[in-house]
């Protein structure tokens, strides 16, 4: 139940007409073409949100390579009225056996414009709708001091946390309201936060085992993978997985970048020991001198 229901086009057109025809049968008892079920449609083999467009309507889809026609998730968790996703990172070492290590921090992921939930909302408002930093960058109010997020369009997970000890949004209208955010709980906000975190483990684990059957079985301490998994939160605290990336953007392009990447790349180069496997590796070659 954690990933929504995808297809991938042109290949499985018809099993996605199906699911399109399924779900919005309840047009023909009195709804209209604004209830129809929304799909986010996004290129296969693409990055950074280019090719992205959402549709309510089948006469809306049009593309010229393989797409991805996935079910979009229209109630959010939203922060400040703004919608996020969750960038991971999971550097994956082995397959056999499974040994995979899960990143503390992270990106939180905003639109810089207030996401609208309604039946009439503007599809064709990516700002609101998509949470790519690629994207958000040229928003026009990317700089300004947006409510609860601030300005930008990224937090670090110590941010997100923070916001759950405060009581979310709600402790952020008490705040606003003068009232000061009396009353909330720290330990509530770290509970719901925890239990999001293993859900989100969760969520980690079993895509990992899908590809266990198809990842050749290799002795060689050098081969690993950096995954970067973008996950959404619903609003009832379900995760969401939207995404898989191989070889997840590394650049930093605002603070929240720096305090959650060069740490990570850190943490990476130690526990893969690259140097000591290099030094593995030549001596087994009978070369000398080792690594520099």
């Amino acid at each position: 139940d954690f990933l929504p229901d995808g297809f991938l086009l042109p290949s499985e057109y018809t099993k996605f007409v199906e699911e399109y025809t399924r779900s919005n049968s309840d047009l023909s008892k009195g709804g209209g073409a604004n209830d129809r079920t929304i799909w986010i449609c996004k290129p296969s083999d693409s990055s950074r949100g280019r090719g992205v467009f959402l549709i309510r309507d089948l006469n809306e889809l049009a593309y010229d390579q393989q797409y991805i026609a996935q079910r979009y998730i229209d109630r959010p968790l939203t922060i400040g009225g703004y919608k996020f996703d969750l960038r991971l990172y999971v550097l994956v070492t082995s397959f056999h056996p499974m040994r995979a290590y899960l990143y503390k921090d992270g990106l939180v992921r905003f639109g810089t414009e207030k996401y609208d939930a309604s039946n009439s909302s503007d599809l064709s408002n990516l700002f609101s709708h998509l949470t790519n930093s690629s994207i958000n960058k040229y928003s026009p109010s990317l700089s300004s001091e947006k409510e609860v997020i601030g300005a930008g369009c990224k937090w670090d997970f110590h941010q997100l946390r923070a916001w759950f000890r405060m009581g979310g949004d709600a402790a952020a209208s008490a705040a606003s309201s003068g009232s000061g955010g009396s009353g909330v709980d720290e330990a509530v906000g770290d509970t719901l936060y925890e239990a999001l975190w293993s859900r989100i483990r969760n969520v980690i684990n079993l895509t990992l085992l899908v590809l266990t059957p198809i990842v050749p079985a290799r002795d060689d301490a050098a081969c690993f993978e950096l995954f970067g998994f973008d996950i959404l939160v619903d609003d009832a605290m379900n995760p969401i997985l939207l995404e898989v990336n191989c070889s997840p953007a590394l650049g930093a392009d605002c603070p929240a970048d720096l305090r959650v990447k060069i740490p990570l790349l850190s943490d990476l180069t130690d526990l893969l020991d690259i140097e000591e496997s290099v030094r593995s590796q030549l001596a087994a070659q009978g070369v000398g001198g080792g690594a520099d």
